[in-house]
């Protein structure tokens, strides 16, 4: 869901970041990335040393919590009961932070 929805963003003309869970070396840019990212309207942040190449499931969950403590409004388009994601709605929750569970 997430792809479609940048897939989908990619295409207008706001500004979009993008926070990996993993460092930036040796990312293959996608093809779809580069115009946005030449018209300074695309911005690649991560917050891992350049030693974390592959995903994991830690730092995905210290991505999304970077996430969350930056935005203005954390949506969550689906919350399953006990999830990795029910964690986050609930830290985001006890920080007292605007958060909306869609489904």
């Amino acid at each position: 869901m997430e792809k479609e929805c940048l897939r989908i963003l990619l295409r207008g003309v706001q500004p979009i970041i993008v926070c990996l869970a993993r460092g930036l070396d040796g990312m293959r840019l996608p093809a779809e990335w580069k115009k946005p990212l030449v018209g300074k309207r695309l911005l690649i942040l991560s917050q891992f040393p350049a030693a974390a190449r592959r995903v994991t499931k830690d730092l995905a969950t210290d991505r999304n919590r970077l996430v969350a403590a930056l935005a203005d409004d954390v949506v969550f388009a689906h919350v399953a009961r006990g999830g990795h994601l029910d964690e986050l709605r609930q830290l985001v929750a006890d920080w007292q932070a605007p958060h909306r569970v869609l489904g």
